[in-house]
């Protein structure tokens, strides 16, 4: 064998060793980067879409629960609300008693006439009848029971007073009565007064009982 076949064969054992050294560093980078990317793919959170969807369904149920506690919140405040307006108005109804003996107790009688609706004319009395009804009377005294529901009707509103009354004549006879006044007002409607939407003495049951 000659020299140079030899030396060709040298560089083809070469030349073959080279590429299967580049085919192996070829081969040892790709294995190299497929398991970085399988590791950065371990690393990296997937996407739950169950989660996602127990996410969204919370949410709406918190939203849920926040609008029944706001209308929950606006019907007691309406309540309270109502309930305060109703404490006051029985408040004024039973000023309008204390007011009517009060003013008896005065002899201020045209004042008293006019604690009854219409003018007085609800009392089924003129004033002079209902002040001649007085004039034996030296003192009264009421007391007042628990105020009644305040009830509407017809642009009204009504209310009963339960109440016990005790008066002196001139000449010391003691007399005892018991019963109920019932007071009407017109409600808040357009074209009614400030007078009208008062509480006045509608009607009454008063009985003497000794």
């Amino acid at each position: 064998m000659s020299i140079s076949s030899i030396v060709e064969r040298n560089i083809n054992h070469t030349k073959q060793y080279q590429s299967l050294l580049l085919i192996g560093l070829v081969s040892m980078t790709m294995t190299a980067c497929s398991a970085s990317l399988s590791q950065q793919s371990e690393k990296q959170p997937s996407f739950d879409v169950s989660k996602a969807v127990n996410f969204t369904t919370n949410n709406q149920q918190d939203v849920a629960d926040e609008t029944q506690t706001y209308k929950n919140t606006q019907v007691f405040s309406q309540q309270v609300s109502a309930y305060i307006t109703t404490q006051d108005s029985q408040k004024q109804a039973v000023k309008v008693i204390r007011h009517y003996y009060n003013a008896i107790n005065h002899q201020d009688y045209k004042s008293a006439y006019l604690d009854w609706s219409n003018n007085g004319a609800a009392s089924q009395l003129s004033f002079e009848q209902f002040s001649q009804g007085f004039k034996d009377t030296l003192s009264v005294k009421v007391n007042i029971g628990e105020p009644g529901r305040v009830d509407g009707a017809a642009g009204s509103s009504y209310i009963e007073i339960p109440v016990t009354i005790t008066s002196k004549t001139v000449n010391g006879k003691v007399k005892h009565f018991k019963g109920s006044y019932t007071l009407r007002r017109i409600n808040d409607i357009p074209g009614s007064t400030l007078k009208q939407r008062m509480w006045h003495i509608y009607s009454a049951k008063i009985n003497q009982i000794h």
